[in-house]
């Protein structure tokens, strides 16, 4: 009676009724399914409910998941008793799923010649998250190639020796799944999310992506094409023409100083021998392979067997490079009537002891209610955009300032910089805006690793950078610690406007 009252209950309005009659419509093809659905309901009987019941509440189909508080400790064997006194109908044994849920429940495995496997156990979805890392990308190649590593990214997912790109688009399509490549300065990554059902389908084709690209010659063409349109419309647009010209604007060599997508006239002379030279070399570098979240370990180690078939031929090196001597660099954009200004201040490489500080630094600074964004915009007006950002590699990084702002506003919000610099300098923040700071910190750290690919990503990127899989946990922790006389002498030792760079964007008016 309760079901067929909710059934009419939601006829009482038009969109009940409209939703209704969808739902009988797609799922049983006909206006009589309703009528169908009503006669069975009404009669269904006792011995139907038991059946039902005998059938799927069973023993052998017997799952159980705690969340316990820690000082709770509950044996697993609590249930396999329960299961037990349990009078079972049908012959086989209960399978025992025993999770571990708390801190962790992860493995690190060496694989041999520097590679390493991550296993992050997580029963939340029936889905797996891939990320492999190479130490490489930009770093592997010569001036004269820049771009190529990014390309061969843009390649690698685009056939192998028994699939095309469409067969591949399809093939992802029809399982639900992801697959992506890209390449940044220091190292190279292969992506994958897929159903937990399809792992030993997308373990193999991640296998022949990786062993066995195809390079065609009409998809290299159609990766430098798609290359190419990127670089314009990056050049196109303000900031990004600000960013594209950042890095070769601090860095006078090694790979930080290089365009990371390349120069349109050196992208067009790529070929495919181009292309599967740079894979085999990068294929050579030892990689960390992290996978996050359920995992068909008789699938994984197939993939890791066949994976180990290919040798490490060369080890990872430091990369070279030297900051820029030239201070200031202008940049001019057709008929835009505003500038964009980035100040910059060279700062230490992550695994330095003032990386939590300046995190928290960072945060003070970047958002709209940072430090900038009140300073700038709120009480003088100086842009319509206001934020900070920072970059660290294992090695150096910089702390930037970003103001949009109007051509005729530029000695302003120069010096607007300029002051807020002197502000941190000359003066302690209060502990609610350093405590502010260090909340947005955490709270964004947490957000941004919720997901399964994330942390997998997060695992293999930090290995391959050689740091420990908890290092962003005691990051955090140090975070915590830092006080308003912290954020003053990181301001004295970093901020310095003598050893800062500029680069605007400006306006050319024909």
């Amino acid at each position: 009676m309760n079901l067929e009252d909710d059934l009419f209950q939601s006829k009482e309005t038009l969109s009940g009724l409209a939703s209704k009659l969808g739902y009988f419509q797609f799922f049983e093809g006909s206006a009589q399914a309703e009528k169908n659905y009503l006669y069975q309901l009404r009669h269904v009987d006792r011995q139907e409910l038991q059946e039902v019941f005998d059938r799927y509440f069973s023993s052998s189909h017997f799952y159980a998941a705690m969340l316990v508080p820690d000082s709770v400790r509950l044996d697993t064997q609590v249930f396999v008793d329960y299961l037990k006194k349990w009078p079972a109908k049908e012959k086989g044994e209960s399978k025992q799923f025993i999770v571990k849920t708390g801190k962790g429940e992860r493995e690190i495995l060496a694989l041999g010649q520097g590679r390493t496997l991550v296993v992050i156990n997580d029963p939340t979805l029936p889905y797996t998250a891939l990320s492999m890392a190479w130490p490489g990308g930009d770093s592997l190649l010569s001036s004269t190639e820049q771009g190529l590593a990014e390309l061969t990214a843009k390649c690698l997912t685009r056939g192998t020796g028994n699939m095309t790109a469409p067969m591949i688009q399809d093939f992802l399509s029809d399982r639900a799944s992801y697959l992506h490549a890209s390449a940044g300065r220091e190292q190279f990554v292969l992506s994958a999310k897929f159903p937990l059902r399809f792992s030993k389908d997308l373990y193999r084709l991640i296998g022949d992506v990786i062993l066995e690209p195809a390079f065609a010659v009409e998809e290299v063409q159609r990766a430098i094409d798609d290359q190419v349109a990127e670089i314009k419309a990056q050049e196109d647009q303000p900031l990004g023409y600000a960013f594209r010209y950042v890095f070769p604007f601090l860095f006078s060599r090694g790979a930080y100083s290089y365009f990371h997508l390349g120069r349109v006239e050196d992208i067009q002379k790529f070929t495919k021998d181009d292309v599967a030279g740079f894979w085999e070399k990068q294929l050579s570098a030892p990689f960390v392979l992290s996978i996050c979240g359920q995992i068909d370990r008789n699938a994984l180690n197939d993939f890791v067997l066949r994976l180990k078939q290919s040798s490490v031929l060369r080890k990872e090196k430091i990369p070279e490079f030297s900051w820029s001597k030239k201070r200031k660099m202008n940049l001019f954009l057709r008929d835009r009537n505003q500038t964009h200004i980035l100040q910059i201040f060279p700062v230490p490489g992550l695994k330095d002891v003032d990386t939590p500080g300046l995190n928290v630094l960072k945060m003070i600074l970047a958002g709209q209610g940072g430090l900038l964004f009140r300073e700038l915009r709120d009480r003088h007006g100086l842009g319509y955009s206001v934020t900070a950002f920072l970059w660290q590699s294992p090695h150096t990084g910089f702390l930037a300032f970003y103001i949009g702002t109007y051509p005729e506003k530029i000695d302003q919000a120069e010096q607007g910089f300029q002051d807020v610099v002197k502000m941190l300098q000359d003066r302690l923040l209060s502990e609610k805006e350093v405590d502010r700071a260090k909340n947005l910190y955490v709270g964004e750290y947490i957000r941004n690793h919720q997901s399964l690919g994330s942390r997998s990503r997060e695992a293999a990127s930090l290995l391959v950078k050689g740091m420990d899989l908890d290092f962003n946990r005691r990051m955090i922790e140090e975070i915590q610690k830092i006080k308003p006389e912290d954020i003053k002498k990181l301001a004295h030792d970093y901020l310095r406007l003598d050893n800062a760079y500029l680069l605007r964007v400006l306006s050319q008016v024909d």
